[in-house]
């Protein structure tokens, strides 16, 4: 016979209330009396009603990660949702202070959908959960991981531009904290010493809180002919910043960003970009996680996902000029 709720409330001594208090996390609980009450839960493979109808996978992701609908993780837990929810099992979305009201027995698998900040600070908490775990765009030692080859979409935005007669290349990132943006950095010094190009100055969005149109200002400083922009989310941010400076691409600069569906073709011009498809990202999740439910003992793997250029009118060819 399952157990209810009474039964956890008199294991642990406490109030049908506090244990409720306990798996909402609407009121706080005293840390040994939730510590006691999810290890009573656990032992006697108890979950709360309204999650114990059917088998779970779980999102866990940043409760401060953005809304905008262009930003990455935005756009792929639209898809992953879709995903889950066509394989039949329950969805729980949940904040990193929330591992701890995982149970094991009803969710079979989580996806981690945060930077690196986030999941070092609750490594051991995640460290600690029994069931299968695949992390996004960053190789974790106790999760798989699934993420988009940035080192080599780089490449190729270098190469593809380089082709074209450009030399001065600057690159622009959203932010260096995360493994990402570190594999992009890497793809550009690697295609620029290849190439025996000189080596620009990288301009980061995020450093103390630049706009893009003071990121756009520092630019025209270089001399640059071509520029890449990495982050879906500051793409519409770009293009306000290039009008507003009255900065024509490309016959003024050539432009690389990242691709907005039914949305970069339309900017004027319409941009050339590196397309991350985060509807195959959440088709391979989705694929590795009934893999990893059925055979959870597989050795930890990571899978690279290509990307692909699409060639706008963004980029001109300079050697005429």
């Amino acid at each position: 016979m399952r157990a209810d709720i009474n039964t956890i409330a008199s294991k642990c001594g406490v109030s049908k209330a506090t244990v409720s208090r306990v798996f909402t996390g609407k009121a706080p609980v005293g840390q040994a009396i939730k510590e006691k009450v999810l290890s009573v839960a656990k032992a006697l493979n108890y979950s709360p009603q309204q999650l114990a109808t059917h088998d779970c996978i779980c999102i866990i992701t940043n409760s401060s990660m953005s809304s905008c609908q262009f930003e990455f993780y935005s756009m792929l837990t639209i898809h992953l949702l879709r995903e889950i929810v066509h394989s039949g099992y329950g969805i729980k979305i949940m904040g990193f202070d929330g591992i701890d009201r995982i149970l094991q027995s009803y969710t079979k698998a989580a996806v981690i959908l945060a930077g690196q900040d986030s999941v070092a600070k609750y490594h051991e908490s995640l460290a600690s959960l029994n069931i299968p775990l695949i992390a996004v765009n960053q190789e974790s030692e106790y999760a798989h991981a699934i993420c988009f080859d940035h080192c080599k979409q780089i490449e190729e935005a270098v190469e593809q531009l380089h082709a074209l007669g450009h030399r001065r290349i600057v690159m622009v990132h959203d932010g260096m904290e995360n493994w990402g943006a570190r594999e992009r950095q890497r793809g550009y010094l690697i295609a620029m010493r290849r190439l025996g190009l000189p080596e620009m100055a990288e301009l980061c969005y995020a450093d103390n809180n630049n706009s893009m149109t003071e990121v756009l200002v520092k630019l025209r400083r270089t001399d640059a002919t071509a520029v890449i922009v990495c982050g879906e989310g500051i793409v519409p941010e770009t293009a306000y910043a290039l009008n507003l400076l009255d900065i024509k691409v490309p016959d003024e600069l050539s432009l690389i960003s990242f691709e907005q569906p039914d949305f970069s073709k339309w900017l004027t011009p319409p941009h050339t970009t590196i397309h991350q498809p985060v509807e195959l990202m959440a088709s391979e999740i989705m694929s590795s996680l009934m893999s990893l439910i059925k055979n959870p003992s597989q050795p930890k793997s990571v899978k690279m996902l290509k990307c692909k250029i699409n060639s706008r009118q963004s980029v001109k060819s300079i050697w005429a000029s």
